[in-house]
């Protein structure tokens, strides 16, 4: 177990802030929600990073039970090289996933201003 770097938590708290869920169907969270989920940050540790050797996605766990928001928060690069997942269960992080978008090609954690954080365009739209 270590504690969140400073950059992973930049990354946490720019995706809980502004950040819609992935799935149209799921219930956004308040803004009282969301300050709930950063405010569980404090106490959250990193528990497993992955190994797959193209991504820096961590499994994070909370040492206090919790209860609350429950999805799954998305952001993407403005590059267009990888989409942000922040998994939350019951108010609290569970799961920073940086999946990169193109097959074969590693990603690193981007910085918040590398973000485009909010609705993501449905694949209908896209031409």
């Amino acid at each position: 177990m270590r504690a969140i770097k400073t950059d992973e938590q930049a990354i946490l708290e720019a995706t809980v802030r502004s950040a819609l869920p992935i799935d149209r169907a799921e219930t956004n969270p308040t803004q009282e929600e969301r300050q709930q989920i950063l405010d569980s940050l404090a106490n959250t540790q990193v528990v497993r990073e992955c190994e797959c050797g193209t991504c820096p996605s961590i499994t994070l766990a909370l040492d206090t039970p919790t209860t609350g928001y429950s999805g799954v928060l998305s952001a993407e690069t403005v590059d267009d090289s990888a989409l942000v997942l922040v998994h939350i269960r019951q108010g609290a992080v569970k799961e920073l996933e940086i999946a990169p978008l193109h097959e074969g090609v590693s990603v690193a954690l981007p910085a918040p201003a590398a973000l485009v954080l909010g609705e993501l365009p449905s694949p209908q739209s896209v031409v």
